[in-house]
This record gives structure tokens, C-alpha cells and sequence, in this order.
């Protein structure tokens, strides 16, 4: 699912954790703003690219779960404190970050 660059204005749905098959999401620059979804953690993704957007909070502890991830951008947000340890040490196919 590749939205880039299309000045979306808004927060991500949760219910992008119901599609299980999805494998790539590209939400980079755009408008976008509020928490990442923990739900997120539901999916398969492989590549999650949430950069230059506005997104807030800290990095959910469920994308440890993503263990098929080998991209992973969400630079330039407004995100806080730290990357949990879990995440970092489960993503083992990681290639981009």
C-alpha cells in the first residue's frame, strides 16, 4: 500500500492491524499525525515506512512482533523517548532502519 506524498492529513487507523496479508505500507510524507497503532502489530509487514509525518508518542512495544520486517523508517515525526528494547532484538530480518 504505497500513499506517499499525498498530504493525507490525519491519524492512522487502527484497523490497519485487521489486514493480516498486507506486506508493505508507505505513508512517508504526508500529514499524518497522533500514535502509531499498536495494531499494526497484527499484520505480516515486511516494510513499514511512516517517515516526515507527524506522528507522536512513543514506538509501540507491538511492533516486536513483525518479525518479517526488513524495512522500517519513521524518521522525522514527533516521536519520544526510546525504541524499546524488545523491538530492537526481535526484528532480526531488519535490512533498513
Amino acid at each position: 500500500l504505497y500513499l506517499q506524498n499525498n498530504r493525507f492529513v490525519g491519524t492512522m487507523h487502527t484497523h490497519f492491524g485487521l489486514l493480516t496479508s498486507l506486506e508493505k505500507i508507505d505513508f512517508s510524507q504526508n500529514l499524518l499525525f497522533g500514535a502509531i497503532p499498536t495494531e499494526i502489530g497484527k499484520t505480516r509487514l515486511k516494510h513499514l515506512d511512516l517517515s516526515r509525518n507527524n506522528f507522536g508518542g512513543s514506538v509501540p512495544q507491538t511492533l516486536s512482533k513483525l518479525f518479517n520486517l526488513t524495512k522500517l523508517h519513521f524518521h522525522e515525526n514527533a516521536l519520544t523517548g526510546t525504541i524499546p528494547p524488545d523491538v530492537i532484538s526481535s526484528l532480526v530480518n531488519l535490512k533498513e532502519f
